[in-house]
């Protein structure tokens, strides 16, 4: 399973050292802490247990003495802090289960006294639907804008909104009025909380279908010195409670904090992204009070992979003029889109929970152009077009590439700018200092991703970091062709909700080295 992957780069190499099994000693119990299957041994099979526990697969066949074998960190909850406790001491690196500090070197548990409350519902809106689309075009476009003519360009709606819906829960007034309107539109912060909640946890049940995962993790750094920053209980609970956010205090944002923070965005990315945040930031480290992270790992096969006779050379037109000698992977797919401006396809991932929709601007509209004239019903439509009538020669390029961004002016641009200034900022319901509260700020919001497409699937990953400073199918009759030669835009969508995780453009091919 690929929610077992090690949670760290560290981790993946040290499971490989650890296949056979690691008994415990004689004098324990079978269903001892972390032996989930009662086998007398600690093994990476108590660690897919385990994983799957958490993912609420309700076909795990646990009983009652495994669960109570699965709180492995000792905090009272069975969630990913368990499962990446667990990985650890099965790889070696640590000595003992039960303890329920974390394993950064720096921090502490500010979770402890928290029990996250259970979901009332899993239902996503049809407004938020169509606000979480609006946002994601609008995401699109205003990157777009500032980004360098021909370069390639990709973001995670998921992750942005995620990251920002966490620190709008510390917002009030006028500054909590723009960032409920740039995510949500006219939706409220609770009704976006509601959702977000929803859409984390339907992305843990589709873990049960095939091989494609989307893993969310959020995480909340906080500054723990009362003179400068007072957390109220309450945003830790709404943050634990609508975003299952682990949350930890740090003395300062120093290196060695920083250096925290990136350990745990590399794990929780799968190593796609191995720092979110500077180690050491232009701005003095005392200012910062808070860093709040999303962190999104998206790992799927193809439903029906390539093989080799399906990839061969071929030419791409770059958006500079030049040719590039690519290899390009051929398939025939049965899901066609198609606008006024652009046609295309999706390719599903196996378990069809996420699909990869290609989408090819019309000879003569460059991707700029065409991403320039999206909203969130321009894509609502183009998914919305999709249908089996046609069989579709689909050829898509084999890539890989990475990308990186400071949100403040786009968001800013958006519509939010009072957050942004310790003038206009009120995020008194995240820091009730008496003399801070006012003066606090998001100084910067970053986001890194990722993305690899090969023959087999698709890697991505994305980290967003809010840091805060204080100042039926109708049979096919004929055939389409959509050939990705030439510049075009590309979605990873979630199916249920059509919402895409990730939507980029490719103006050139990179290509990992094989």
């Amino acid at each position: 399973m690929k929610n077992m992957k090690l949670t760290s780069m560290l981790l993946a190499g040290m499971l490989t050292l650890c296949s056979a099994a690691m008994p415990i000693a004689a004098e324990t119990d079978p269903f001892s802490l972390g032996d989930l299957n009662g086998d007398s041994k600690i093994t990476v099979s108590d660690a897919i247990l385990l994983a799957r526990v958490n993912a609420e697969d309700p076909n795990t066949g646990i009983s009652e003495a495994g669960l109570a074998a699965a709180d492995v960190n000792g905090d009272g909850t069975i969630d990913s802090g368990d499962v990446t406790a667990l990985l650890r001491f099965v790889a070696g690196l640590d000595s003992g289960l039960g303890e329920s500090e974390n394993t950064f070197g720096s921090a502490k548990n500010l979770m402890a006294d928290i029990t996250p409350q259970a979901a009332e519902n899993n239902s996503i809106s049809t407004e938020f639907l169509d606000a979480q689309l609006a946002f994601s075009a609008n995401l699109l476009k205003q990157t777009a804008k500032e980004n360098e003519a021909g370069e390639n360009l990709l973001v995670s709606p998921f992750s942005v909104a995620l990251a920002l819906g966490m620190t709008a829960n510390g917002a009030k007034g006028d500054t909590l009025a723009e960032m409920e309107n740039v995510l949500g539109d006219q939706l409220d912060i609770n009704t976006l909380d509601q959702n977000y909640q929803s859409l984390i946890l339907n992305a843990e049940r589709a873990k049960s279908f095939g091989k494609a995962e989307l893993s969310i993790a959020n995480s909340i750094w906080v500054r723990d010195d009362p003179d400068w920053i007072i957390v109220p209980e309450l945003f830790l609970q709404k943050t634990a409670d609508y975003f299952r956010a682990e949350a930890y205090g740090v003395p300062i944002f120093d290196n060695t904090a920083l250096h925290d923070v990136n350990l745990w965005t590399n794990e929780k990315t799968h190593g796609m992204i191995p720092q979110i945040v500077p180690e050491e930031p232009e701005q003095k480290a005392s200012e910062t009070v808070m860093i709040l992270v999303n962190a999104l790992a998206f790992e799927a096969d193809w439903d029906t992979p390539y093989t080799t006779k399906d990839v061969c050379d071929s030419t791409f037109h770059a958006a500079d003029g030049t040719q590039q000698d690519i290899r390009m992977m051929w398939s025939e797919e049965s899901t066609y889109l198609e606008s006024d401006s652009a046609v295309g396809f999706k390719k599903y991932y196996d378990g069809s929970q996420y699909s990869f929709a290609a989408v090819l601007p019309n000879e003569g509209i460059s991707v700029e152009d065409y991403v320039s004239s999206l909203d969130g019903k321009a894509i609502k439509d183009l998914l919305g077009s999709a249908t089996t009538m046609y069989h579709v020669d689909a050829a898509l390029p084999r890539f890989t590439f990475d990308y990186s961004r400071n949100l403040n002016d786009d968001l800013k641009a958006m519509g939010m700018p009072s957050a942004f200034s310790d003038k206009t900022a009120d995020f008194t319901a995240l820091n009730e200092n008496p003399a801070t509260g006012d003066k606090t700020f998001i100084s910067k919001v970053l986001h890194k991703t990722h993305i690899q497409v090969d023959e087999k699937g698709t890697r991505a990953g994305a980290a967003t970091a809010v840091m805060m400073d204080a100042a039926t199918a109708i049979a096919p009759d004929y055939y389409k062709e959509v050939r990705l030669d030439r510049p075009f835009l590309f979605m990873i969508v979630d199916e249920k909700t059509q919402l895409p995780v990730f939507i980029g453009t490719v103006s050139h091919i990179e290509e990992s080295e094989e």
